[in-house]
């Protein structure tokens, strides 16, 4: 039976944080993000529920562990924008990127399930994320000439990996070590590896350990 999560501590932890890294004036306080922290902790342990790996078979270690601790960060600065506390997200978008070397900003529309390990060096910029999305370090997706890219479901990128402009990532697909995709489309069941002007692409045969 797995142990009850302790709400409160991680709150205590989190508040006791961000007002030492950050101390303005106005320092947050429980009462004025509570429906936000709340909302974030659930929308976390929904998505390390689908995460199969041993790290996250408990979480005990919710915030001494820096890949649960990000996607944490993330959902909470998400959360504190969607309530239009803009100062307090900011704070906390600032945090993450501190603490886990990540950029990922609150107006970015993750999805309900994804995994980053190693989240140091990452960047995620705007795009559509669908569910079990992979990154690990130093990934970055972002535009070109103001497009976005469209990544499906259970798609990969390895290390040091790139995602960007008017892409379109089916499911199933992982993007290898050091591979650039450009304004590419990208059939289903793919292992690309590669740049823009010299790729291959493989069948990615893989099973879905992660998740």
């Amino acid at each position: 039976m797995k142990k009850k999560i302790n709400e409160l501590a991680i709150e205590n932890f989190f508040l006791n944080q961000i007002n030492n890294f950050f101390p303005t004036k106005k320092i947050l306080r429980n009462s004025e993000i509570s429906k936000e922290l709340k909302n974030s902790i659930k929308r976390s342990l929904f998505c390390f529920s689908k995460i199969k790996t041993k790290y996250f078979k408990n979480n005990n270690n919710f915030f001494l562990n820096s890949e649960k601790y990000s996607i944490f960060l993330y959902f909470l600065s998400n959360e504190l924008y969607q309530s239009k506390k803009i100062f307090s997200a900011d704070k906390v978008y600032y945090l993450n990127k501190l603490l886990n070397g990540l950029d990922l900003f609150y107006e970015i529309q993750m999805p309900s399930i994804f995994y980053l390990i190693h989240p140091v060096g990452t960047v995620l910029g705007k795009a559509k994320y669908d569910d079990y999305f992979v990154a690990y370090q130093n990934c970055t997706v972002g535009s070109n000439k103001n497009i976005f890219p469209k990544i499906g479901k259970y798609v990969t990128m390895r290390p040091g990996s790139k995602i960007i402009g008017n892409s379109n990532i089916g499911n199933n697909c992982e993007i290898g070590i050091n591979a650039v995709v450009l304004d590419q489309n990208i059939k289903i069941n793919s292992i690309y590896l590669g740049g823009p002007k010299k790729f291959q692409l493989k069948l990615n045969k893989k099973k879905k350990i992660l998740f």
